[in-house]
């Protein structure tokens, strides 16, 4: 029997496609046979010492995961007490940012916010887009919103990191001296990286910020062509054709229907749209749907966590927008 690092982190993610928890089972019995032989395979995609640290962790986090959705209560307390044990021997692994967003997960699902940032301020954070990882989770955890920026920015990035800048309006966002500076941030990702596909999708969420539907729709419909050049950066053309008004939110979900990931988008999307139009009934049924679906790798996930436990804070949020009443 052949059990590769692949099939066993991959078996968790279908399980929660499927919304089928046999295959999480599955897949602790493949990483249980894995266990005994790791460090001592070839070189075929077998699974690691270093693989095999992390392969437990992402089993666990996604069994929690969908243990939740599907109300398994005795199934959610089983993975979350493996989560916890799972947090010392990752701590083990040498520092790095990779360490860093899964400890960050893990104390994140333990609700141990200190120990979380105390990891990710560890590590240079550089160029990468895995900032996502952690602003948001600043973000839902940290209800002073000067707290919250000192936070942030104790995390080490470099200056003209589009996701950095990204994340960077939602705090600015919160305190008002530094509300006006949301424009100044999405010129900057703009002007810095005019063909990141990554960057400027990310930056769309300052303008949502602001409350600008208009220039959402009209900046959407820039990435579009953005889009079409970066063939690589797959699974964001429905969110992004919604967002523009190429397309209703029902034909994006239906185009994304086969995938948590492609859905998870469309619903995001469909709660920045809200959120930037005033409609922050709509933009909180958007952003529970976008956790709903369970990919929790995604960006989105951990935003949309992070909005509604703003609004959850403040039936006012965002305070700084025109409400609206529901689209008809």
């Amino acid at each position: 029997r052949t059990v590769t690092g692949v099939q066993t982190c991959a078996l968790p993610i279908c399980a929660l496609q499927d919304r089928d928890y046999s295959l999480t089972l599955e897949a602790l019995k493949d990483y249980q046979y894995a266990e005994l032989f790791a460090g001592n395979q070839d070189s075929r995609g077998s699974i690691s010492v270093g693989h095999f640290v992390v392969s437990k962790p992402q089993i666990h986090v996604a069994g929690f995961e969908l243990a939740k959705l599907l109300g398994h209560e005795s199934d959610a307390k089983f993975h979350l007490a493996e989560i916890a044990s799972c947090v010392e021997a990752t701590h083990q692994l040498p520092k790095s940012s990779l360490r860093a967003i899964h400890l960050v997960a893990l104390h994140k699902r333990l609700d141990q916010f200190q120990q979380a940032m105390t990891v990710a301020a560890e590590v240079n954070w550089a160029d990468s887009s895995w900032i996502e990882y952690v602003a948001p989770c600043i973000y839902e955890f940290s209800a002073n919103p000067d707290e919250a920026l000192h936070q942030f920015e104790q995390l080490q990035v470099n200056e003209n990191n589009a996701n950095a800048i990204a994340a960077r309006a939602h705090f600015y966002a919160e305190i008002p001296k530094y509300r006006a500076a949301l424009p100044r941030l999405y010129q900057q990702v703009v002007e810095r990286h005019p063909k990141s596909v990554e960057g400027r999708l990310r930056a769309l969420d300052i303008i949502g910020l602001m409350g600008d539907p208009g220039r959402l729709k009209a900046e959407a419909k820039k990435m579009m062509v953005l889009l079409r050049t970066d063939t690589s950066y797959w699974g964001r053309d429905d969110a992004l054709r919604y967002l523009a008004g190429e397309c209703s939110y029902d034909v994006a979900l239906a185009a994304a229907s086969h995938s948590i990931l492609r859905r998870g988008m469309v619903r995001y999307a469909r709660g920045l749209e809200c959120l930037a139009s005033g409609r922050i009934d709509e933009a909180r049924e958007a952003f529970r749907h976008c956790v709903e679906t369970g990919a929790f790798w995604l960006y989105e996930y951990d935003w949309s966590r992070a909005y509604l436990a703003q609004m959850s804070r403040d039936p006012n949020w965002p305070s700084w927008t025109e409400k609206k009443p529901a689209a008809e």
